[in-house]
């Protein structure tokens, strides 16, 4: 895990929870990723339904796909349980990767889906005590489609290494989260006396990292503009310039967040990405205060 990061895998079945993941993605996270990037810490959401194309499918690696998720987003995870109890792929869906996950031709075996191994696997399963994982359950009348699906909720709700609700409503779901979120923000990255300025200093820096992510290695454009930093003489200016969508903003962010981990400073403004980075004479007044 990455000191200032949080990386949340959702777990649940898709088709009867689109309403569920819509809800977080577009109206919680956007919230928690604000309140992250106040104290310096990046915070994003891993949503498979996405993730996972058809070829990946075909090719039986839906499995191995999310379970490496889960292990890149440790020890964060979120379980959304509803009546479906969901796909059971069977051993056949699993090809490669068996000398990683040992136990999983028995769970592939015994008809488990593909939501329980994710669960077990994210949280549930012993050995897991060092995880920041809680499950959600759907309370809508609904008959579960499955007996296992039943069984499964109730172990959930027995045990107590792990918070388990029940919620009624989207917007109750979300506030859940969100005050599960709040918690972990203050138990691992406590939010200390700061001025707007450090404020929005941490804020631009959990940016840059966020953003450096997403960035796919070009040598060639990452070695120029280290090169102009290391010879740039008082006054000049590099100025990078691009198609839109050509990745102009993450190669920047990149560079910006290589320095940061050696230790260089700099100064970094993302126009747009916080309320004070819209307004230019907040902008000047960080500027200033920096320098």
């Amino acid at each position: 895990m990455n000191d200032r990061e949080i990386r949340v895998f959702i777990s649940s079945t898709f088709n009867d929870m689109q309403a569920e993941r819509d809800h977080l993605v577009r109206n919680v996270f956007p919230i928690l990723r604000q309140k992250a990037s106040r104290r310096g810490v990046v915070l994003t959401e891993v949503d498979l339904r996405w993730g996972i194309t058809e070829k990946e499918a075909q090719q039986g690696r839906t499995i191995g796909i999310c379970l490496d998720e889960i292990d890149a987003s440790r020890p964060f995870f979120i379980g959304l349980l509803g009546s479906r109890y969901g796909w059971t792929p069977g051993s056949e869906a699993f090809q490669e990767g068996d000398s990683r996950y040992p136990w999983l031709r028995k769970d592939l075996s015994d008809g488990l889906s593909i939501t329980e191994i994710e669960m077990l696997y994210g949280a549930l399963r012993k050995g897991n005590d060092d995880v920041f994982a809680s499950f959600y359950i759907r309370d809508d009348g609904q008959p579960d489609d499955d007996p296992r699906q039943t069984d499964f909720k109730q172990r959930i709700l027995a045990q107590n290494r792990f918070p388990a609700d029940k919620y009624t409503t989207t917007d109750h779901l979300g506030s859940m989260i969100e005050s599960r979120f709040d918690q972990i923000l203050d138990e691992l990255y406590p939010e200390m006396e700061t001025n707007a300025i450090l404020a929005e200093r941490n804020a631009q820096f959990a940016i840059a990292h966020s953003s450096g992510r997403t960035y796919m290695p070009d040598e060639r454009s990452t070695d120029a503009v280290e090169s102009f930093l290391a010879q740039a003489k008082p006054g000049e200016r590099l100025f990078v310039t691009g198609a839109s969508g050509s990745g102009k903003s993450a190669l920047l962010a990149h560079i910006t967040d290589t320095l940061l981990t050696r230790g260089t400073y700099n100064l970094s403004v993302s126009l747009g990405s916080s309320g004070t980075s819209l307004i230019a004479g907040d902008i000047t007044a960080r500027i200033n205060s920096e320098i």
